[in-house]
């Protein structure tokens, strides 16, 4: 094969792995792609490519761990619920994953307004030496600001942003939640 052959062969191979890296919701596993789908029409929100990459891109980082399942709770759940026939509605999807913790995902759409508020929470744990590394490591980001912080929990916040990181340490274990919120414009 020629130089010129090569390089259009290169140039083809990088431009077609720059096309997947941009499009992370059509390589995404049927499952997920299922869950966010099943998620929007729970809400009874309107479903389409677009707002289904919107909700798979909040959990993405859940899905990413590859061993998961999940489970959801949804606004009539209960028998005695009124918020059937509601113009907000709400899924509570908790990801319990094997190497990343649980992640409790919180959705409640607004009919009226189209728009999605969207709670996320992260769970981790372990032992105190570990929990106290990753609160450390955190803290010393300059984005993160100290809201308070004692010998045995401590709260750190993305300067700006609905976005914080929560320790608490045991006698031996030890657990941080990384929680935050997003709006989905739908």
């Amino acid at each position: 094969m020629n130089t010129k052959k090569k390089f259009i062969c290169l140039i083809i191979i990088i431009f077609s792995f720059n096309v997947m890296a941009l499009d992370e919701y059509s390589s995404a596993h049927k499952t997920e792609k299922e869950v966010s789908k099943a998620l929007l029409d729970e809400l009874g929100a309107p479903t389409s490519i677009e707002n289904e990459r919107k909700i798979f891109s909040v959990l993405k980082h859940a899905f990413s761990s590859g061993n998961w399942d999940g489970h959801a709770l949804y606004s009539d759940s209960l028998t005695s619920s009124k918020f059937k026939d509601s113009a907000v509605t709400y899924v509570d999807y908790t990801i319990n994953t094997s190497d990343r913790g649980i992640y409790s995902f919180s959705f409640i759409y607004d009919k009226k307004i189209g728009q999605i508020l969207v709670s996320t929470k992260q769970f981790r744990y372990g032992s105190k030496d570990t929990a106290l590394e990753l609160f450390t490591d955190e803290k010393k980001k300059e984005k993160n600001i100290v809201k308070h912080e004692s010998d045995s929990y401590g709260l750190l916040q993305n300067d700006g942003y609905i976005d914080f990181t929560a320790v608490n340490l045991g006698a031996d274990n030890g657990g941080v939640i990384y929680y935050s919120q997003v709006i989905i414009n739908i």
